[in-house]
């Protein structure tokens, strides 16, 4: 064979053969790193899992807050609750006890609170949230002003077994407003 001619075979002949040799052992080598299907199979559940925490928060969101339900919040909350949520401003005299949901309630009769965002990350649930209402009852011993509220927010919110059991944020960090909106401290 000239030289000519090997050039041409190896141009011609093995180089291409090569090349699909290469492709094949990456294909291979492609194949040999498949088994990535119970990564996919844990992010699926991972999905799942996001999808009906989620879930859980708007539910809970509607039937505590859009409806009022003040007796159903239990159903949706585990064992050993926790919220990290500290009101920070009162009006003098007044404490954070068991009613404090209530005292929303009673203060804002035709309270409303509408999602606005819900985003699921693993095991954390975040609900960007608005209330609106008007001081028609006593709120932490404010007698009523009539005056209308518009307060936004957010709670970020823990799941484990289909119940929140970890919160932060939410109305408690928004006292400041709902109290300078009725006149009863200045922001």
């Amino acid at each position: 064979m000239t030289r000519f001619t090997q050039i041409q075979f190896l141009r011609n002949v093995l180089a291409p053969s090569m090349m699909i040799a290469a492709l094949a052992a990456g294909c291979v080598a492609d194949e040999a790193a498949a088994p990535a299907a119970p990564a996919l199979e844990t992010a699926a559940r991972s999905d799942v899992n996001e999808a009906r925490n989620k879930d859980l928060v708007h539910r809970y969101h509607v039937d505590v807050w859009e409806e009022g339900n003040l007796d159903h919040a239990w159903q949706y909350l585990g064992q050993g609750f926790t919220s990290h949520a500290t009101v920070t401003t009162l009006p003098p005299g007044q404490q954070v006890g068991p009613d404090f949901l209530a005292q929303f309630w009673t203060g804002f009769p035709d309270l409303y609170s509408h999602q606005e965002a819900l985003i699921g990350d693993g095991d954390l649930v975040t609900i960007r949230w608005a209330i609106t209402g008007t001081h028609t009852g006593t709120f932490f011993g404010v007698a009523p002003t009539g005056r209308p509220i518009q307060i936004s927010g957010m709670d970020v919110l823990r799941v484990a077994d289909d119940k929140i059991v970890e919160h932060w944020g939410g109305v408690a960090d928004q006292m400041d407003d709902f109290l300078a909106q009725i006149g009863a401290t200045s922001r």
